[in-house]
């Protein structure tokens, strides 16, 4: 699925819900690092984003207690 996400962010770079999954499903598959990287470039392209903002203090949540609440 992340190849998948990859690909069509790669055509469509600037489908915001398609890089907040893909940075989901990094962080589901605890690839921490990508999915901050991913969070990064979405806010700094769309900086007041409230869903991409909870996502990554979710991130920074899970990277200590390493358990991603879904949801």
């Amino acid at each position: 699925a992340i190849d998948t996400y990859s690909r069509y962010i790669a055509q469509f770079p600037k489908d915001t819900l398609v890089q907040i999954k893909l940075a989901m499903l990094y962080a589901e598959h605890k690839v921490f690092d990508a999915a901050e990287l991913m969070l990064d470039y979405i806010l700094q392209q769309k900086p007041n984003l409230e869903s991409a903002i909870a996502i990554k203090n979710q991130l920074s949540l899970m990277k200590t207690t390493n358990h991603w609440v879904s949801g």
